[in-house]
C-alpha cells in the first residue's frame, strides 16, 4: 500500500500596487475584487492612492476590499511583491532591489535600459520572466 501525503506551503506576502506613470497608461494592475481575493488568502495589499482612478476604481473600493492605501510610489514599491500593468519606466528603476518580486509585463527587447537596471539590481529573473509570461500568455 502506498500512502501519499501532500504538504501545503502557504506563503503570505505583502503586495504593493503603485499608480502607473507610463505615458497614456491609465489601467491598474489589481482591481478591488483582486485585492479582496488576495486579502482573503492572507496577503496584505497596499495600493497607492488614486492608482485605480484611470480604470474607474475608487480608493474606497480598495479600502472596502481590505487593502491599505499608501501615499507615495516609494511606499507602494517597498513591499515584497509589486504589481504593475506595464514595464517600469526609468524613474521607477530606483525602487528595484534584489529581493523584489516584480509582477508585470516585460518587453525587454525594446527596453535595454530596463534590462540593464533589472540585471544591475539582481531581480530574480526566473520570477520576473514567469510572471511576465503568466500575465500576457506568452510562450516561455
Amino acid at each position: 500500500m502506498i500512502k501519499l501525503t501532500h504538504k501545503v506551503i502557504t506563503i503570505k506576502m505583502t503586495v504593493g500596487v503603485p499608480k502607473e506613470i507610463k505615458n497614456n497608461e491609465n489601467r491598474v494592475a489589481l482591481t478591488p475584487v483582486g485585492a479582496e481575493a488576495l486579502v482573503a488568502a492572507g496577503h496584505k495589499v497596499y495600493v497607492q492612492k488614486t492608482a485605480g482612478e484611470g480604470s474607474g476604481f475608487t480608493d474606497a473600493g480598495y479600502v472596502d476590499a481590505g487593502a491599505t492605501l499608501v501615499d507615495t510610489a516609494a511606499e507602494a514599491w517597498s513591499f515584497e511583491m509589486v504589481m504593475k500593468v506595464k514595464e517600469p519606466v526609468e524613474t521607477e528603476f530606483q525602487y528595484f532591489r534584489s529581493d523584489l518580486v516584480l509582477f508585470t509585463y516585460l518587453h525587454l527587447a525594446a527596453e535595454p535600459k530596463l534590462t540593464s537596471a533589472l540585471l544591475e539590481k539582481k531581480l530574480p529573473p526566473s520570477l520576473t520572466k514567469l510572471f511576465s509570461c503568466l500575465t500576457v500568455s506568452c510562450h516561455c
